[in-house]
C-alpha cells in the first residue's frame, strides 16, 4: 500500500495478490500480462491506474479516489469495477478488454456523480451488466452482450448513454427508474432483451430517447418524456 507523497509506480509483469493506493496524484502502470488474485483499490485524489495488455485481475477494481482514472490497454480481464468517487473514468481503452462479472457482482457500479465511461465491453454479467445510483453519469461508446439482470440499469438523473450496442440481456435494455429523470438515450442498439429494450418508469420524468435502433418500442410509463424518430423494427 502507498499512503503519502507523489509517486510514479511500476508493477512489473507477475502475480499478485492485492493492491491499495491511497496517496494522492499517483500514477500507476501494470505491465503487460501482470495478474491479481484479489481487489485493487485506488482510494488517493487524482491517480492514474493504466493496464496493460493482458492483465487479467480476478477482484473487484475500486476507485474511490475524486478524480482518478482506470485506463486500459488491449486484452485486459476485468471481474468487476466499482467507480465511487466522483469525477472518476474508466476507459476500456483497446480491443478484446472486457468485464464480465462473475460470482454475482455487477461488471460495472457507479456510486458517485460526473463519472464518465468510455470505450468499454461487458460480457456475460452474472447480475446487471451497469448499475449506477450516481448522477450526471456518462456512458460512452460501448457493448453490452449478454446479463442477467438489466443492461443499464441507473437510479441517478441526468445520465447520458450515448452510442451503446446491448444484445442477450435478461431483464431491460435500459431501465430508467424513478429517479432518472432528465436522462439521454441516443444512437444505441439494442435487441434480444428479455423484457423491454428500453423502460422509462412512470415517476422518471423529461427523459430524451430519440434515434436509437431495437426490436422493439420503448416503454414510457412517464408521460413527460420525448420517444422519437426510434427504428423499433431494425432487426
Amino acid at each position: 500500500a502507498l499512503d503519502a507523497g507523489s509517486y510514479t509506480m511500476l508493477i512489473k509483469q507477475g502475480a499478485y495478490s492485492t493492491l491499495t493506493v491511497s496517496t494522492a496524484n499517483a500514477y500507476i502502470y501494470m505491465e503487460p500480462g501482470s495478474t491479481f488474485s484479489g481487489a485493487i483499490v485506488i482510494s488517493g485524489a487524482d491517480c492514474t491506474l493504466e493496464m496493460g495488455t493482458d492483465s487479467d485481475i480476478d477482484g473487484l477494481v475500486t476507485i474511490s479516489g475524486a478524480g482518478s482514472s482506470l485506463i486500459c490497454a488491449n486484452g485486459v480481464i476485468l471481474n468487476g469495477v466499482l467507480l465511487s468517487g466522483a469525477n472518476t473514468m474508466w476507459d476500456g481503452g483497446g480491443w478484446d478488454t472486457q468485464s464480465d462479472a462473475s460470482s454475482g457482482i455487477e461488471a460495472l457500479e457507479i456510486t458517485a456523480a460526473y463519472s464518465i465511461i468510455d470505450n468499454f465491453l461487458i460480457k456475460d454479467a452474472d447480475a446487471n451488466a451497469i448499475t449506477n445510483s450516481a448522477p450526471l453519469v456518462n456512458f460512452l461508446n460501448g457493448n453490452i452482450e449478454g446479463a442477467d439482470g438489466d443492461g443499464i440499469l441507473s437510479f441517478g438523473h441526468s445520465i447520458k448513454v450515448l452510442n451503446v450496442r446491448i444484445s442477450g440481456v435478461g431483464s431491460e435494455g435500459i431501465n430508467l427508474s424513478s429517479t432518472a429523470d432528465n436522462s439521454i438515450v441516443s444512437n444505441c442498439t439494442i435487441q434480444n432483451s428479455t423484457a423491454d429494450v428500453i423502460l422509462i418508469d412512470a415517476a422518471c420524468e423529461d427523459c430524451v430517447v430519440v434515434g436509437n435502433r431495437t426490436d422493439g418500442a420503448t416503454t414510457d410509463n412517464s408521460g413527460t418524456s420525448t420517444v422519437a424518430s426510434n427504428d423499433e423494427t431494425g432487426f
